[in-house]
This record gives structure tokens, C-alpha cells and sequence, in this order.
């Protein structure tokens, strides 16, 4: 087996386009901007900004990715997801049915948005493969090719329609997950960037921030605009490891833009490439005939979200779906390289 190449997941722009883009910029007395990197989210991240005034907000944001690290990480100990596959495996053990469990307000909002778009793309999208993740290993360094018979056994628990939300205002903690089949292990690594990145904004323009660009390993979020008004630009990567060359560039304001690609985390065994992207249907890597899926959004969660969705949908069925969504603009890169802009 060989080891995997490992590649910050969903890389998208990075920030070589967007610092070539800003670099020439003046802004508050500044030529260059301000970027505050560091590690979070098992990624780098980094903060780019144009106002010294903005400092204060800005040095907020590695306790606010630490906050959330507790709650949406599937392998930290002690995080909410973490407890909450915790205490499904005791009930499952227990042969229960029906588990529920209370949440925070942020885990109901991320589970909310990534059930509804798990029924929007007919489960394309799905939270609950959380054991085939595991099983796989793709950020690991020793990994497993499940047998058929593994993967049956696994699908039969999973699904994203064992799991219901609800809010009842009448109870003492008013968020609670509804779980049918506990043998399930949640997984939200294909939305919580996303949902990050939305909270963060949010927070930063509560703050009276007006220009930044955050950058979750690759999931880019732009707030506002240059400081001279126009756009930023940012571009979709050659679909290849390690590449900093680009397919194409464009403009971005107060959007999100978010590419999933089987170029990214991926393991070769016997000859065959394992990439992380799995398609719930089988089990498997998808084998959609694309190499890439960029999505632009005003939501990042929902670029997230879609940009694994259309992947593993691939780009005919993808561009059908997309009929829905006219606001939501997307690339496609297939298999032979080539860019297909929906």
C-alpha cells in the first residue's frame, strides 16, 4: 500500500490568486494587507484585511475556530459531534431505536441545512457515512479498501433520513436530534467550513468589519469588496496535486466560492485510486467523470454542501439540478481537464 498524498481538503484558490489580486492595492494608508494565518480545522487558515482598525475583531477569530472545533469535529474528543457518535454506539450497543439527543443551536442549524440539502439532492449529499469515512482513513496514513461486504453492511446504517431535527420550544433545551438507527456515525467535514465561514462573517460584520477574506483550507469566503470598491478575483485550481496554476479567474464579492475534487485527499492501492469523495449509493470513490466541482454562493455552507452534491451527481445530472438554482454558479472540470461553466 502506498501512503496517501494529502492535500488540504476542497483547495480551491488558496491565496496566491488572491494576494496577486490584492497585493497592488491601496487601502487605509496601506499598500499591502493584513493576513493572519494559522492552524485550525486540521487545515491552515488564513485572514487577509485592509483596515488596522479591524485588528481587534480579526485577533477574535482563532478562539471563535477553536468554539466551533468543539463542536463539529468528528475526532476530537470531547467536541459535540464527537459525544454525539459517542453516545449513538452506546445506544447501538444497547440495541435501542429512536435515540435523542440535545444539541446546540449551531449543531441544529448545521444539521438542519445539511438534512434539507440532503433531501434537495435526493442524498448526494449525505452526513451519515461517517463509518466508511473512518474505515477509508483517507487523512490518515494506514488505510482500508472496505469489501463489498463491509460496505453493504455499513450502508444498511446509513442515511440521511434516520435523522430528524426538531425544535420544541416548551422543553428546558429546545434542539434535539431524533436518531432511528444509532449504528449511524455523522459526519459534517463536507459542510461545517462552510458553516464556519458564514458564522465568522457574521461575527466580523457585527464587529464592524467591512472588507476580509477568509480562507478555511481552501474554502474561500469574501466579505464585501477592495478597498478601492471593485471586486476581488479569485479562480478555480488545476485539478492536480500541488498545482498553483489556474483554469480560470473571476470576481467575487460578499460570496463564497468552494471546489470539491478527487485530486485532493486521495490513496492509491494496487494500482487504484481512492479519492475521498464517496457516493452513498455504493460505498465507493464517486466515478462521475469529473475531476473537480466549483461552486460560487452567497451561503458557503451551501457551496460546501453542493460542491460534493454535483460531484458525485456528476455534470448532466448536476446541471439539471442546477435549473433550481439560478443564483448558484458552478464549474465543472472533467476528467480530461477541460472547464465546463454551468
Amino acid at each position: 500500500m502506498k501512503n496517501a498524498l494529502t492535500v488540504p481538503q476542497k483547495t480551491l484558490t488558496l491565496l496566491l490568486c488572491l494576494f496577486m489580486t490584492v497585493s497592488v492595492l491601496g487601502g487605509c494608508g496601506r499598500r499591502e494587507p493584513f493576513v493572519r494565518t494559522l492552524f485550525a480545522l486540521d487545515t491552515v487558515v488564513s485572514v487577509t484585511y485592509y483596515d488596522s482598525r479591524d485588528a481587534e475583531a480579526i485577533a477574535k477569530i482563532p478562539e471563535r475556530l477553536e468554539y466551533y472545533e468543539g463542536i463539529f469535529s468528528r475526532t476530537r474528543k470531547g467536541s459535540e459531534l464527537y459525544e454525539i457518535n459517542a453516545r449513538l454506539a452506546e445506544a447501538a450497543a444497547e440495541g435501542l431505536t429512536d435515540v435523542r439527543l440535545p444539541l446546540s443551536l449551531e449543531m441544529y442549524q448545521a444539521l438542519s441545512l445539511a438534512l434539507e440539502y440532503a433531501r434537495l439532492t435526493d442524498g448526494a449529499f449525505d452526513p451519515t457515512l461517517g463509518r466508511l469515512s473512518e474505515l477509508y482513513n483517507f487523512s490518515g496514513s494506514q488505510h482500508t479498501v472496505p469489501s463489498e461486504a463491509q460496505r453493504t453492511e455499513i450502508l444498511s446504517h446509513c442515511g440521511y433520513e434516520n435523522l430528524r431535527v426538531e425544535n420544541a420550544p416548551s422543553s428546558a433545551w429546545p434542539w434535539h436530534l431524533t436518531v432511528e438507527d444509532p449504528a449511524i456515525v455523522i459526519d459534517l467535514g463536507g459542510m461545517a467550513k462552510g458553516y464556519i465561514a458564514d458564522r465568522l462573517k457574521e461575527e466580523l460584520l457585527a464587529e464592524g468589519v467591512t472588507g476580509a477574506i477568509l480562507n478555511l483550507g481552501g474554502n474561500v469566503l469574501v466579505l464585501g469588496k477592495k478597498p478601492d470598491g471593485g471586486p476581488y478575483t479569485v479562480g478555480v485550481a488545476k485539478p492536480e496535486a500541488g498545482s498553483s496554476d489556474y483554469l480560470i479567474t473571476f470576481p467575487l464579492s460578499d460570496a463564497s466560492a468552494v471546489t470539491s475534487g478527487s485530486y485532493q485527499r486521495f490513496f492509491e492501492e494496487n494500482g487504484v485510486i481512492y479519492h475521498h469523495i464517496l457516493d452513498p449509493g455504493t460505498g465507493l470513490p464517486a466515478q462521475s467523470g469529473l475531476k473537480s466541482v466549483t461552486v460560487v454562493a452567497e451561503c458557503s455552507a451551501v457551496a460546501d454542501i453542493l460542491s460534493t452534491a454535483l460531484f458525485v451527481m456528476g455534470k448532466d445530472a448536476g446541471t439539471a439540478f442546477l435549473e433550481g438554482f439560478p443564483e448558484i454558479e458552478v464549474y465543472f472540470v472533467d476528467e480530461q481537464g477541460a472547464l465546463i461553466r454551468d
